[in-house]
């Protein structure tokens, strides 16, 4: 699964959701990521985070295609788009 939000750089009016993801830079190795959806808990594990050029794919982060990842993406730095980061992580507990 993947999840795309917006990133703000300080100083930037709080609109909306404008500033979802401006600390996902801060999630790291094994952090955990947890995902409330229609009525579900889904608990993840941070595996990888990599920043990447605008226009070049983002993969699974080095993990096998058939987990259960889940993959948040935002323009990098925040409130600029020259870059992405892409936090991968892998599902742990289903509730």
């Amino acid at each position: 699964m993947v999840v795309l939000g917006h990133s703000a750089p300080p100083n930037w009016p709080h609109i909306k959701y404008d500033w979802v993801f401006t600390d996902i830079n801060n999630l790291n190795l094994n952090d955990v990521v947890i995902l409330n959806f229609d009525n579900h808990q889904y608990t993840y594990k941070v595996k990888s985070k990599e920043i990447v050029k605008k226009g070049d794919d983002v993969g699974l982060g080095g993990l096998p295609s058939d987990s259960n990842i889940l993959t948040l993406v935002s323009c990098w730095p925040p409130g600029k788009d020259y870059k992405r980061i892409a936090v991968h992580a892998e599902l742990q507990i289903q509730k």
